[in-house]
């Protein structure tokens, strides 16, 4: 990590990884904080993980514990842009009851949620990637399992963005709920998980700068983009 921050990285994503049994010391993301390495001021960006579909290698309990640590370290380091980046999301409304009860939890960290570029077969073998592919029969099945889960879990809101390349429809909605002075201040952003082609990257800028520059309408609680 030092040498990271000696060559001027200044931004890090901490996470704990998938292992049950960790191979090392570290147990969690924040133990990885706990350390002091970047409490280095030249250190200005960490950003943890947050999971509204929840996270099959732990608890819920152990999941907010291990929240309140993050908020505690946010609180102690004001000077740097302490956030949270979602796994992939689809359901505009499972996110938001999601950012909800963090709410309720005593969450304080703004949240970037996760949208995936690319078409159903991309964001199938992402997932295949994330919870099934290499690991031991039981396990195997327990990554289907919470494949079918996620699925499941989409409701008719999530579907459009399950199908499409890239899912305007969350983004959008995203960017009207954070929009202005009384927008939702919890949300930050997007986050692209983007390793299914430079045609859906490009595709996502361009909605981005739609949306940045006003090039879209609004209608009842939803934006259409490339509208001015």
């Amino acid at each position: 990590m030092q040498a990271l921050i000696e060559v001027g990285t200044d931004g890090f994503l901490l996470l704990a990884g998938d292992p049950r049994q960790p191979a090392g010391s570290f147990q969690a993301a924040m133990d990885l904080a706990d350390t002091g390495v970047f409490d280095d001021p030249r250190v200005k960006t960490i950003a943890f993980a947050g999971h509204p579909y929840g996270n099959p290698n732990t608890t819920e309990d152990k999941t907010t514990s291990e929240l309140r640590r993050k908020n505690v370290y946010a609180a102690a380091h004001p000077e740097k842009d302490i956030f949270l980046i979602t796994q992939v999301c689809y359901s505009p409304s499972t996110f938001l009851r999601w950012l909800d009860r963090l709410e309720r939890a005593g969450n304080k960290l703004p949240v970037r949620p996760g949208v995936m570029l690319g078409d159903v077969k991309a964001k199938f073998a992402f997932a295949h990637g994330n919870f099934v592919a290499g690991r031991p029969t039981s396990e195997q099945i327990r990554g289907y399992l919470k494949m079918l889960q996620i699925g499941a879990a989409q409701g008719l809101d999530g579907i459009g963005s399950l199908m499409a390349t890239v899912p305007t429809s969350f983004i959008a909605k995203m960017a009207l709920r954070a929009e202005g002075d009384n927008g939702d201040k919890r949300i930050r952003g997007m986050h692209y998980y983007s390793g299914f082609g430079a045609a859906a990257v490009k595709q996502a800028v361009e909605v981005n700068h739609q949306l940045a520059t006003g090039q879209f309408r609004v209608s009842g609680s939803g934006i259409a983009v490339g509208a001015a």
